[in-house]
């Protein structure tokens, strides 16, 4: 029997999730909205049955699975812990055509699009999302909360702090940067070779600060 699953978070992303969901196996159970205003609404047949502050009013979320759809790291992240708290579950979603090497760690909340790959003892915090094509090397830290898009490259022992977030083809290179800092932001397609400081935004090639993160 398939396990339903409720979506949170409708938006352009949130049909995205609806299809790795249904990939892993899930039912959709309905989505869930930031306000009400789109209640009894659909998206590709599926229906919008509320708000998240419906949800979290509720007394216990007990074995109901849920999946966070908003981009935003810091959002993402607090409201998986109100779910946890009252006992929902978040679970990881990892599509099937995606490599994962036996030797990983994986938190709870994880989502893991098309084919990316994750080397040998690599560790993904919670509620992090590894978009498609991503390639993360061996021996690389990622922690709660992060984002790395579409065909980026994190590369071997190298810690992405949390709430950063990798720009679309994006290539940290390894052996030269040690870290990706908390709150920072990589710009797409930017070569990074050195460390990337906390609360900062970096592009170009190779990538430079443009400013702080506030």
């Amino acid at each position: 029997m398939k396990k339903e699953i409720y979506i949170l978070g409708v938006g352009r992303n949130t049909p995205v999730f609806i299809d790795l969901a249904l990939s892993c196996g899930y039912t959709i159970a309905g989505l869930l909205h930031y306000n009400n205003e789109k209640n009894g609404q659909n998206m590709h047949g599926y229906n919008i049955i509320g708000s998240t502050n419906d949800l979290l009013t509720q007394n216990t979320l007990s074995e109901k699975n849920f999946a966070l759809s908003m981009g935003d790291n810091k959002i993402r992240h607090q409201l998986a812990m109100e779910i946890r708290h009252k006992g929902g579950l978040t679970p990881n979603l990892i599509n099937p055509t995606s490599y994962l090497s036996r030797f990983i760690k994986l938190g709870t909340g994880i989502i893991i699009h098309a084919n990316a790959s994750v080397q040998a003892d690599v560790s993904i915090g919670d509620d992090s999302i590894i978009s498609f094509n991503v390639d993360v090397a061996h021996n690389s830290i990622i922690e709660d909360a992060c984002f790395i898009a579409g065909g980026a490259v994190l590369g071997a022992h190298c810690k992405q702090k949390k709430f950063s977030f990798i720009g679309v083809g994006a290539v940290i290179i390894s052996g030269k940067v040690q870290f990706i800092g908390e709150n920072s932001i990589v710009g797409a397609g930017a070569v990074v070779t050195k460390d990337v400081p906390d609360n900062s935004i970096v592009a170009g090639v190779p990538a430079k600060l443009i400013k702080l993160n506030a």
